[in-house]
């Protein structure tokens, strides 16, 4: 078994105003300290101090509330006199900050990066007594800062006692706690220790709790975990869960969707106590909750579950005030294994509608019209089998577990409905079909609901404009099915997969107020931030930049899932002739091309399969926009694939083919060309990878090379022919390929929904691959960010880490958790002023977290400036100087129908972006720099790269040597060290290639300057010296 867990540092902020009130006496609000709990998830944990005589109360509201929302976190409102220590908790998650404010005093809390794990040989259950069993711990800090006076804890459990320790641990008196003094711990040191125990004495399970004591100036750090095993005795016993949630939907029994509300939602937790020794069954606990109720229709809701022989079984139902209904309950009658166990007779009854509800629809937890949340009934059914008839695997692997909705129960003609396969997209909980695509997302979830929650919290819709993730936004990783009736997401749950945070709407409210636009400028942290004009739905798409009009500002351009295509300028207002609306949902990114002429195409594609190509003003081109069959999530690209200097705008569509349009809307000749079996009919598939163009073999034409969710990669010539012949991987391919050059070898690097990274050659055969993950990977990025003269591949994964590989032999550089999951791609710029590049990691959570080229997290100031959202952020941000004011800015959109910039405070116009958005650039290409310090003139078009100036030093003309390998607005620029631009020497389109520029400084002094060069979204700096 291996145990992981976070420790996070807290930064504790006090401030004081110059009211007398303060000088003489006040409440002042303490943070104690911060524990881990795992996932990502962690608790602060308060107190305060009062030096009034008396007790005093402050009632939630202006004087104590939290901040971001909700204001309501369970703090006191009455203060006792002194000091008091610990008085309660406040869950909180990976990369937010939370600040209670009393008063005028407030005491923030914001995250920081300590690692521990605990390994000991993936150990479920323990040997018999005498047996021993060693396990390690490990410790990093992956933080900026050092932490003092470490100490380490493990606790011992019970029936065990100590054989060995290293690392100089004590043992205390009683045998029962292990303790090691750790020298002060470094950013990036790490160590471990070892642990050996032996079994004494026989338990049911055996818990064994450690803990990391850090200090930072004042502040305490916590971290705790926890390894359980079972016991090996044969009378011993163990327990096994399942927590689920099972939505139903088809409750008229038609056969069709009606794309509306979930017709039925029951909260269930399954406890299996069984033998240790035999696996067989001793009790069977199964605990139910009504959470909504969406369909006017009115059935029993029940339980099937197979367990063989003669068993007992009794059942306590509870109303919505959780008194026992007496009709309803039964103590150990017989059950039978094929009968559905009826739970809740009555739907209705189970969750009445809200108050004042359309008399046609008595929902409840459903409709936006209601206030609150509905409490429903719960219920609690035991089964006890007789004699040994059930092992625990056969109860999970063999659905032996099956909840039903009873349509007409008692009746004779009684019809069951099972869960609805939770297929498609986000928003999409209904049923499309019982067989599914293969590879295609399953998702399972559970949490607790109205009996938890505070009354002012919404339940929301199910569609996607208000989809239950909008108030519970970051649910699980999604797992696979194999395409049979029964999907692997119900026949297998993971106990592990849990919601991750909550997002409070603010109070009682009509949820459709959170429409309405904001257009103000606020802080986060210390960073100006622009509230962009809110859209009218949320965003999946990944923002574009671009500076359309030539002003030196750029643009961003995003498309919406209210169907509405949008173009921002720098202060957050809609250009004219935006947005766009349209026939479908926008799910994929845009593409920009500005030609030489400075024509200006902006192309973008819809879930009705239309794609757009549209000028500056919004206006379309002749031809367009064009339609096909099925949805298109992947994102366009433009290339030249003739090498004619003219390009072309290539779409991989829903529907398995490649388009290809020349922009006055005549096809390219050969196209379309079906490349995928699988095509996107019901718009279940998520997100679609984006094709990459490149000139594999060097004879001037393009070649097109596409992943598909058929698990293969596609090589196509310009004509539509294969180029190579088809790849076959390990998984479904959902990011996009990657080209790149290693070692002087054009390489094009993709990941499998398999978790694996692969290499593969020019000529269409692999390289080599590594597995590094369980399900999805990121569009990797290729780059030297450590500036060691190698290359690296990084890379995240959904399940929440973000790896760094040797490019050459694909070996693990490092690995970093953060503990949320992780959609979107990765960014690479100096967003925290250093000279040096930082890895931006978007988290869906609804953060934005950013590494240095170790792996560590950045500086505070900087993480400070990207306040998170309220919901999912699933896209990739784009990073860029919008306005022109020698910072960069974080654009970043969010699923909250928010979209916002974050100006980076330690930047300045020498900050290098070299990877600043999905694509790579505006065109989409993905064609990854590589500008290392072995390369040559000689290099490979297809990487951007500025050259060491030379001579240099010179006096007083130099050249300045730059590749890029498409078409692109170039300027080159030289500053002074005081940053004053003092000449351009560049500033127009050019065509992919190398350049020279010549640099005559004969009227400038001897000294330290800079040169810059952007094209597109590549950005670089180097320096050279003036000697007179």
């Amino acid at each position: 078994m291996k145990n992981i867990f976070t420790v996070l540092a807290i930064t504790l902020m006090i401030t004081f105003h110059t009211g007398s009130e303060l000088v003489a006496q006040s409440i002042r609000p303490m943070l104690e300290y911060v524990t881990s709990i795992g996932g990502g998830q962690f608790v602060a944990t308060y107190g305060y101090n009062n030096n009034f005589a008396s007790p005093q109360n402050i009632p939630v509201g202006s004087d104590n509330k939290f901040m971001p929302f909700p204001e309501d976190r369970n703090q006191p409102t009455t203060f006792l006199p002194g000091r008091q220590y610990a008085v309660f908790h406040v869950p909180f998650t990976f990369g937010s900050t939370i600040t209670w404010k009393l008063k005028n005093i407030k005491a923030r809390a914001s995250t920081k990066y300590l690692f521990l794990e605990m390994y000991d040989n993936g150990i479920s259950q323990m040997p018999q007594v005498g047996g021993t069993i060693k396990y390690i711990i490990q410790y990093t800090n992956f933080d900026w800062q050092k932490y003092d006076n470490t100490e380490l804890y493990d606790s011992i459990p019970e029936g065990t006692s100590v054989v060995s320790v290293t690392g100089g641990g004590t043992v205390d008196p009683s045998g029962k706690v292990i303790k090691w003094d750790l020298p002060d711990l470094h950013s990036g040191e790490f160590g471990q220790v070892e642990v050996v125990l032996t079994v004494t004495a026989a338990f049911p399970e055996y818990k064994n709790s450690a803990w990391l004591l850090g200090n930072y100036g004042n502040l305490k750090v916590f971290g705790y975990s926890q390894d359980i095993n079972s016991g090996s005795g044969g009378g011993s016993v163990a327990h096994k869960k399942q927590d689920y949630i099972a939505v139903y939907e088809d409750i008229k029994n038609l056969g069709w969707n009606d794309w509306d509300y979930n017709d039925l939602v029951i909260g269930i937790k399954e406890d299996l106590e069984f033998q240790t020794g035999t696996g067989f069954v001793n009790k069977i606990t199964i605990n139910y909750e009504a959470l909504a109720r969406g369909s006017r229709y009115d059935h029993a809701f029940g339980h099937v579950i197979k367990v063989p022989g003669n068993s007992l079984a009794s059942l306590i139902v509870r109303d919505s005030n959780g008194a026992v209904i007496p009709q309803y309950t039964f103590v150990n009658e017989p059950f039978q294994e094929y009968v559905p166990a009826l739970i809740f007779l009555s739907t209705i009854e189970a969750l009445p509608p809200y108050q004042g509800h359309d008399p046609y629809s008595p929902t409840a937890n459903t409709d936006t019209r209601q206030i609150g949340v509905i409490k429903g009934y719960t219920a609690e059914l035991v089964i006890q089998p007789q004699g040994n008839n059930l092992k625990v695997e056969d109860y999970f692997v063999n659905k032996h577990s099956n909840p039903v909705i009873v349509t007409r129960p008692g009746t004779g003609y009684e019809q069951l409905i099972g869960i609805a396969s939770v297929m498609g997209t986000i928003g999409n909980t209904q049923t499309v079909s019982d067989t599914g695509s293969i590879g295609s997302p399953l998702y399972n979830y559970y949490l607790d609901l109205a009996f938890k929650l505070p009354y002012n919290w919404l339940w929301p819709l199910e569609t996607s404009q208000n989809a239950i993730w909008n108030s519970y936004p970051n649910s699980v990783a999604y797992v696979q099915t194999s395409g049979i009736t029964n999907p692997d997401w119900y026949n297998y749950p993971d106990t592990n997969k849990v919601w991750m945070r909550r997002n409070d709407l603010d109070g009682i409210i009509n949820p459709l107020a959170i429409e309405q636009e904001d257009n103000s400028l606020k802080l986060a942290g210390y960073s100006p931030m622009y509230n962009f004009v809110n859209t009218a739905g949320s965003f999946f798409a990944s923002p574009k930049l671009f500076d359309i009009d030539g002003n030196g500002k750029l643009e961003t351009f995003i498309g919406s899932l209210d169907k509405k295509f949008y173009v921002y300028n720098s202060d957050g207002n809609v250009l004219n002739g935006f947005p766009i609306t349209t026939n479908g949902e926008i799910k994929s990114s845009a593409a920009i091309h500005k030609d030489a002429s400075n024509n200006v195409y902006i192309a973008f594609a819809n879930d009705a399969g239309e794609i757009y190509l549209v000028d500056e003003n919004g206006q379309n081109y002749t031809g367009f926009p064009k339609s096909t069959t099925y949805s298109i999530k992947s994102s366009p690209v433009f290339a030249d694939l003739f090498g004619n200097n003219t390009k072309q705008l290539i779409v991989f569509a829903g529907d398995g083919n490649i388009y290809a349009y020349n922009t006055d809307g005549n096809p390219v000749a050969g196209f379309p060309k079906r490349i995928q079996n699988t095509v996107d009919q019901f718009g279940n598939i998520i997100i679609m990878p984006t094709p990459t163009v490149y000139d594999l073999n060097g004879d001037g034409n393009k070649e097109i090379i596409a992943g598909t969710v058929d698990s293969t990669v596609v090589f196509m010539r310009n004509n539509g022919n294969s180029f190579a012949q088809t790849l076959k991987l390990d998984g479904g391919i959902f990011s996009s390929p990657t080209i790149t050059k290693i070692d002087g070898q054009i390489q094009i690097i993709i990941a499998t929904s398999n978790g694996t990274i692969y290499r593969i050659n020019s000529d269409g055969t692999i390289n080599s691959s590594k597995k590094i993950a369980k399900e999805f990977i990121s569009t990797p990025v290729v780059a030297d960010i450590d500036e060691n003269g190698s290359l690296e591949i990084l890379a995240a994964s959904l399940e929440g880490k973000v790896y760094s590989l040797n490019a050459s032999t694909l070996q693990t550089n490092w690995e970093r958790p953060i503990g949320q999951d992780i959609v979107g791609s990765l960014l690479m710029a100096d967003i925290s002023g250093n000279g040096q590049l930082d890895l931006i990691v978007p988290v869906k959570g609804g953060y934005i977290v950013g590494f240095n080229k170790n792996g560590y997290v950045i500086d505070t100031t900087t993480m400070y400036a990207m306040a998170p959202f309220d919901s999912w952020l699933i896209s990739t941000p784009a990073i860029g100087d919008i306005d022109g004011n020698g910072k960069l800015d974080v654009v970043a959109a969010s699923y909250d129908k928010t979209i916002k910039s974050f100006e980076m405070p330690n930047t300045n116009q020498n900050s290098q972006v070299l990877w600043g958005m999905f694509g790579g650039n505006p065109e989409n290409t993905n064609i990854s720099p590589t500008d290392i310090k072995t390369e040559t003139v000689t290099e490979i078009p297809g990487n951007y790269s500025l050259r060491q100036n030379y001579p240099n030093p010179f006096n007083p003309v130099t050249n300045i040597e730059f590749t890029i390998p498409e078409s692109a607005d170039v300027k080159l620029d030289v500053y002074d060290q005081t940053g004053r631009l003092v000449a351009t020497l560049m500033n127009q389109s050019q065509q992919a290639g190398t350049y020279k520029v010549s640099f005559n400084a004969n009227n400038l002094s001897s000294g330290v300057y800079f040169y810059k060069l952007t094209a597109g979204s590549f950005s670089a700096v180097k320096k050279m010296v003036l000697i007179k």
